[in-house]
């Protein structure tokens, strides 16, 4: 009899730890101190102080007539332009948060493999940079722009020109606060005064002052409906205690153990373990760890106030869910990731019993 092939074995996949990559040459950051790339934030800038004029000198003599009412939305205005151009130009000039080399150096080695064991790669060993030359901690992400790991990084942000981390993240959603305040108050101010002079002094109107206040109108509903849609989805990620990065690789897990949920080996196996985001702890806890620590200095950006938030944590340790929740969740993915997802290959695998045994206990989280 001619000789058959012997069975096709798959076998999950090792974590061994492979040599590190020698240490590549850095290469220069493409963000750089210089005029031309504080236009975006100098044109914000421009376009804050031009609408703050527009409102203290055409709409509050137009529009109110007490006082006392002037004056409240005077400082109003006052407060929150001056608020939103202090955030903006600290996220400018606030460093994002940079991985020292050595940041490991005083750890313990037992600190440093929980550190380590919180985040996976994809073959389910530690989250090395290649480009530093180091092991990543946790929520730590190589950033293109300035050519470094930066502490809980977020995104690099074209307006305020500058990565978005651990150190400068308070600033940039209050920056979003206030612009989303300064706004819409912009616009409640024309928008009743264009119903005031039209509807009660329409004979008396100026008609190019009726035009000016329509086009602002026009301009800035949009305006604040993007911002603040941009808004909510921060706030939805501060509340989850999530990065952009984070999300985009959060949705990423879930939908494949969504499918490998689905499939013949899935039901099969029945894993009840279900994906969470190591560090949603609890909302409160998740809004003070970027926030500060009291309600009462959430919105405040001025001095201390402003990195109250970088007490609580020296952007290496983060509070997390129970450790051996995390290493059930870490399990749970290697083990999707190490069996294939064709439903061929799993019959194959479940004709050999040593096979499948093996990959159940593997499983077993």
């Amino acid at each position: 009899a001619a000789p058959t092939d012997p069975p096709i074995s798959i076998r999950p996949t090792q974590t061994k730890r492979k040599q590190q990559p020698k240490k590549r040459r850095r290469r220069r950051p493409k963000i750089k101190h210089s005029c031309i790339n504080y236009i975006a934030p100098s044109f914000v800038t421009f376009m804050a102080l031009f609408g703050y004029t527009i409102g203290l000198l055409g709409f509050l003599p137009k529009t109110l007539s007490n006082p006392l009412a002037r004056l409240f939305h005077f400082c109003l205005g006052t407060f929150v332009v001056s608020s939103m151009l202090y955030s903006l130009w600290m996220s400018v000039n606030t460093s994002p948060g940079i991985v020292s080399e050595t940041w490991d150096a005083s750890l313990r080695s037992e600190e440093k493999d929980r550190l380590m064991s919180i985040e996976l790669n994809e073959r389910g060993g530690r989250r090395y940079c290649a480009h530093c030359g180091m092991d990543k901690p946790p929520r730590a992400h190589h950033s293109g722009a300035l050519n470094k790991c930066v502490k809980r990084m977020d995104h690099y942000c074209i307006w305020v020109n500058n990565v978005i981390g651990y150190e400068n993240h308070k600033y940039f959603i209050l920056f979003l606060v206030y612009t989303v305040i300064g706004i819409s108050h912009f616009l409640c101010a024309a928008m009743y005064t264009l119903f005031v002079e039209s509807l009660t002094n329409f004979e008396s109107a100026n008609p190019l002052y009726l035009i000016l206040v329509f086009v602002f109108s026009v301009f800035t509903l949009p305006m604040v409906i993007l911002v603040t849609i941009f808004l909510a989805w921060n706030i939805y990620l501060l509340f989850t205690n999530q990065t952009s990065i984070e999300y985009h690789n959060n949705s990423g897990i879930m939908e494949s153990l969504s499918s490998w949920r689905r499939s013949k080996r899935g039901k099969q196996l029945a894993i009840k373990t279900t994906y969470e985001h190591a560090y949603d702890t609890n909302w409160y806890e998740n809004i003070c760890s970027i926030m500060g620590s009291s309600p009462l200095i959430w919105f405040i950006p001025f001095g201390s106030f402003g990195t109250a938030h970088l007490k609580l944590s020296d952007g290496i340790n983060y509070p997390t869910k129970n450790h051996e929740r995390i290493e059930a969740i870490n399990s749970l993915i290697i083990s999707a990731r190490a069996f294939p997802h064709d439903d061929d290959m799993f019959d194959v695998l479940t004709d050999s019993d040593d096979e499948y045994a093996q990959y159940t206990s593997y499983t077993a989280v």
